[in-house]
């Protein structure tokens, strides 16, 4: 009997895990078509501002608000395209 109810958290816990998983992929894939998510649906724009602002609009994989934009620029010759790519931290 304990070897069962051993069995049955072990499953229960593996389909929590799962379901956690899966939920965050999704989320990111959300997240990755919006516009400035991709290099593919990337947004033009005219200053540094306008990359914080939307930041600052974004929110976190976790559902946390972001802060701390830092810049690169990276340039992709196979479609002779220049990005810039704003990564950003958690504010707490």
């Amino acid at each position: 009997m304990t070897g069962l109810a051993i069995g049955l958290a072990l499953l229960f816990a593996l389909a929590a895990v799962g379901w956690r998983v899966l939920r965050r992929i999704r989320l990111a894939r959300r997240l990755a078509a919006l516009p400035g998510g991709s290099l593919d649906t990337a947004m033009v724009v005219t200053s540094f501002v306008d990359i914080e602002e939307e930041v600052a609009r974004r929110r976190c994989l976790c559902g946390g608000r972001t802060s701390g934009t830092a810049v690169a620029t990276v340039w992709r010759p196979s479609n002779a395209k220049c990005a810039s790519v704003a990564r950003a931290s958690i504010s707490t």
